[in-house]
């Protein structure tokens, strides 16, 4: 008996792989254009999907508080009466001087005597008799810095 062929079966075999189907349809060379072996990968496309997004929400970010209205809410008397002090650049000598008088006048909070000009002058009456000359002076002066009322003028006026 004889034993059957084996290149027979190999050859049956070899009629069926995806090579020789694909030459028998023609396809040999559809994967001739695609990569082979080493990826040659650009990072390009990466960077720039990466940093344009991060770049434009900084920009939009700060063009949105550029353009904003600022608006600084003080909320505690002792922050606004610095930030008053601060707007008329007054030094902490004028400072001092204001919250001398608004203790010697009993007034509760400082802020009132920069921002009016009747409890200003209401204060410098009171402590008019404990104020040195020096003082007095230095009141007037900042007086004039505060409403613009020249040092001569009196107090009725400046009251109005």
């Amino acid at each position: 008996m004889m034993a059957p062929s084996t290149d027979f079966t190999w050859t049956t075999l070899l009629t069926f792989t995806p090579d020789a189907l694909f030459a028998r349809a023609g396809l040999s060379d559809i994967g001739d254009h695609f990569r082979t072996g080493q990826r040659d990968t650009s990072w390009t496309p990466y960077i720039v999907l990466t940093v344009v997004p991060i770049v434009l929400a900084i920009s939009i970010t700060w063009a949105y508080q550029f353009f904003q209205k600022r608006v600084t809410v003080v909320r505690s008397p002792e922050k606004l009466f610095r930030e008053i002090c601060r707007l008329h650049k007054l030094d902490s000598g004028d400072e001092l001087l204001i919250r001398k008088l608004a203790d010697a006048s009993r007034v509760a909070d400082p802020t009132e005597l920069l921002v009016f000009p009747h409890r200003f002058a209401a204060a410098v009456e009171t402590t008019a008799a404990v104020l040195k000359k020096a003082q007095s002076k230095k009141v007037e002066v900042l007086r004039e810095r505060l409403f613009g009322t020249p040092a001569g003028i009196p107090n009725e006026i400046a009251q109005a």
